[in-house]
């Protein structure tokens, strides 16, 4: 474990300045790895530029992080642009907290997600439809999100995404609206 005094002693490296210059837009950010699912595995390019408008899109499509910064359980796998891009990028453009389940959303994992999620609270689950699916079994035992579940991959599902529960009960469609309520139908 490194405690963060340690890391705010270390000495700034002399090229620091110029490494942080030399990036840009364009700039690599990383290699995506596909899964494969449609022939070989590719290394897809993620630019500075892609990440972050996929960010700002986030921050402004889910108001209710420019007010509560988001508190995550997430089992992803991080080289899955859903868990590697939507989640850790979500956590850390917007300064949240990720805990990390070993739990899964099948028959002898979900256990320790269901305790995971007991303890932790998070402000939504971001996750597949199967975990969602989970969730909502879940939350007929005691557990609420905080905020927004939403799902990836569900096409069947856009319709859903901006769906906004208002106190008097109401279900309105404003993007802006600070108690989205997200979820997956299928």
């Amino acid at each position: 474990m490194t405690l963060l005094s340690d890391l705010l002693a270390t000495p700034e490296h002399p090229r620091l300045d110029a490494a942080h210059d030399a990036i840009g837009p364009d700039t690599i950010a990383k290699f995506l790895l596909t899964s494969g699912s449609t022939g070989n595995p590719k290394a897809v390019i993620n630019t500075q530029r892609m990440i972050c408008a996929n960010q700002v899109m986030l921050r402004e499509t889910l108001a209710f992080l420019m007010d509560e910064p988001p508190v995550i359980v997430d089992w992803l796998p991080w080289n899955h642009t859903f868990g590697g891009n939507h989640n850790i990028g979500l956590t850390l453009f917007n300064g949240g907290s990720m805990y990390l389940d070993e739990g899964k959303p099948m028959p002898g994992g979900i256990e320790e997600t269901v305790r995971n999620l007991r303890e932790i609270s998070p402000t939504g689950l971001f996750q597949r439809a199967q975990g969602l699916r989970i969730a909502a079994a879940v939350s007929a035992r005691g557990f609420r999100a905080r905020a927004p579940n939403s799902s990836a991959g569900c096409m069947r599902c856009s319709s859903q995404a901006l769906r906004c529960r208002h106190s008097s009960g109401t279900v309105s469609t404003n993007s802006r609206c600070r108690r989205p309520a997200f979820g997956c139908r299928c």
